[in-house]
C-alpha cells in the first residue's frame, strides 16, 4: 500500500465505507489464510480515487450494476442482509463522492471509491427513507 492522503469527511462514516469493503474482501476470499487485498490512490482531476482490490470469487457483470442496491445479495452462501454496499454507496454520496467496481469472475474485483477534489460541507444524514429498520441499526 503506497502512502494515502488524507481525506476530510466523518471519520465515523468514512470508517463505516472501509470495514464494509475489507470485510466482504475477507468474507469472500476463495484462497485459505488471511485475504489478499490490494489498496491504492491516484489523484485525478476530479479528485482522490482510493481503490480496494481483491482476489475473490469476482462478480457477475449482470451483476455489478445491482450490488450497490438495498437488500441486494446474488451470494446466498454466506450471512449478510444486503446492506453493506448500499451503506457505502450513500455515504460516498454524502461525501460528494462516488462508488464503482470492476470484476471479472474468478479474478477478483476492484472496488473504486472517489472523493471529489473540493466539496462544500454538508450535514450527514444516513437514512434510507423508504426503510425505517435502518435508521435504527445505523
Amino acid at each position: 500500500m503506497n502512502n494515502l492522503p488524507t481525506i476530510f469527511g466523518d471519520q465515523r462514516k468514512l470508517k463505516m465505507v472501509f470495514e464494509n469493503l475489507i470485510g466482504n474482501a475477507s468474507r469472500y476470499a476463495i484462497k485459505p489464510g488471511p485475504p489478499e487485498l490490494h489498496i491504492d490512490s491516484q489523484a485525478n482531476p476530479e479528485g482522490l480515487v482510493i481503490t480496494l482490490k481483491d482476489f475473490g470469487p469476482g462478480i457477475p457483470k449482470e451483476h455489478q450494476g445491482q450490488i450497490f442496491e438495498v437488500f441486494r445479495r446474488f451470494d446466498t452462501e454466506s450471512e449478510g442482509a444486503g446492506l453493506g454496499l448500499a451503506i457505502v454507496k450513500k455515504i460516498m454520496q454524502l461525501h460528494q463522492g462516488d462508488c464503482w467496481v470492476s470484476s471479472d469472475l474468478g479474478r477478483g474485483s476492484t472496488f473504486f471509491i472517489q472523493f471529489p477534489k473540493k466539496r462544500k460541507i454538508t450535514h450527514f444524514n444516513l437514512n434510507f427513507e423508504f426503510n425505517p429498520l435502518v435508521r435504527t441499526r445505523l
